[in-house]
């Protein structure tokens, strides 16, 4: 969670006390619960029973979509190399056919898989669009 900016954890964890904050940071890091509880100075037990807490919950929730949000940019960082790693093998006369067939299944793959994401991406602002319309024609 080190990506994440100070003011970001500032605003996720303000609602929490200095062990719940620990054991949050552990899990949205990706440690499991017998870590979290063990950074927090805490049992499991007690641990499940900050979860149950909807502070916790949401600010666990928040702390993970950030981290998430932190990995999705660095890969998007690297999708053009990626993709030109893939299309130089493929290009590439002495790259084994096994390897060019992967490479190429990858590209096909991904292409489609990127362009249902930026199409569902377009969809969604376009219904936001309609939605915040017909909220303001209705005031």
């Amino acid at each position: 969670m080190r990506a994440m900016a100070e003011n970001d954890l500032d605003s996720v964890f303000s609602n929490l006390n200095a062990k719940q904050r620990r054991a949050i940071e552990k899990l949205a890091a990706g440690g499991d619960k017998a870590a979290a509880a063990k950074a927090a100075g805490v049992s499991i037990r007690t641990l499940d029973r900050y979860l149950g807490e909807p502070t916790v919950r949401a600010a666990l929730d928040r702390a993970t979509g950030q981290v998430l949000n932190d990995a999705t940019r660095r890969m998007i960082a690297g999708l053009d190399t990626a993709v030109s790693t893939m299309l130089d093998l493929v290009e590439n006369a002495k790259t084994p056919a096994a390897v060019k067939l992967r490479a190429a299944v990858a590209i096909v793959e991904c292409a489609l898989k990127l362009q249902d994401a930026h199409d569902l991406a377009q969809r969604v602002a376009r219904l936001e669009e309609l939605l915040h319309e017909q909220n303001k024609n209705q005031s």
